[in-house]
């Protein structure tokens, strides 16, 4: 008797259990009555990876080109960006990004003038961090840089006794940054002076180009294609590839 009962137990148990298994919607394909096929349960779907945005990817090369310290492009990438209108919380990594290019570019220029044999090279070079990167710690570098460059002297290359000055003017950024321009025509052909702090001096040749709307006369450097422009107040303003540098004030009476 009790052997019946317990094998009638077992029995009922094994029953539920088939009858559970069969009824759990988990465990059961679904059926597609339009085409009779079954579907796999959603739960059993592999979720397909979100498309990129647009901002995601500006901001996926930017910081490609940081890491290939690229800081021209990675600029260019982020200036880019922005026009957009970047949404808020991608901001403070944009702010991020521009402060890692400006001093990225201010470390190359650094680079480059270290290297330069040519000492008038150096000081435009490091005179161009100082005024374009203002805030970045090349600043620093370059300021002591153009300190040692002062322990230098040079014999003062000036022009020819015959030659016909068109004007002199001091060209001062702080104190670090002194220099004194001359611009006199040799032959008929403009040339280019600069006089230093620690009395050493450059010459270049100069080619004149058409003078823009209220400037007196415009000169470009042949070698470095620098703009020396002869302004309505007789002051020279200086330009380089990227624009406006500053200017310089004429000596009176030269």
């Amino acid at each position: 008797m009790k052997t019946w009962i317990v094998g009638g137990l077992i029995a009922w148990g094994s029953l539920l259990l088939i009858f559970g298994l069969l009824t759990d919607p988990k465990q059961q394909p679904v059926k597609d009555d339009s085409k009779g096929a079954e579907v796999l349960p959603a739960s059993s779907l592999v979720e397909e990876p979100e498309e990129e945005t647009t901002e995601q990817a500006y901001l996926r090369k930017a910081r490609e080109f940081r890491d290939q310290e690229k800081w021209y492009s990675l600029e260019r990438e982020l200036d880019q960006l922005v026009e957009r209108g970047p949404s808020t919380r991608l901001a403070e990594e944009i702010s991020k990004l521009k402060g890692e290019a400006k001093e990225g570019q201010a470390m190359d220029l650094l680079t480059r003038a270290r290297e330069s044999q040519d000492p008038y090279e150096a000081r435009r070079l490091l005179g161009q961090i100082i005024s374009h990167f203002e805030g970045t710690e090349a600043v620093s570098a370059a300021q002591a840089e153009i300190k040692q460059l002062d322990r230098i002297a040079r014999a003062p290359i000036t022009p020819k006794k015959e030659s016909g000055v068109v004007g002199v003017w001091q060209d001062n950024v702080g104190a670090h940054w002194r220099s004194e321009i001359t611009i006199a025509m040799e032959d008929g052909r403009p040339v280019r002076f600069l006089k230093f702090g620690d009395g050493s001096s450059n010459r270049g040749a100069l080619v004149k180009v058409r003078a823009q709307r209220g400037e007196r006369a415009r000169f470009k450097d042949q070698e470095y294609g620098e703009i020396y422009a002869i302004n309505r107040r007789g002051n020279l303003d200086l330009y380089d590839e990227d624009g406006f540098i500053r200017e310089a004030r004429r000596v009176p009476g030269r």
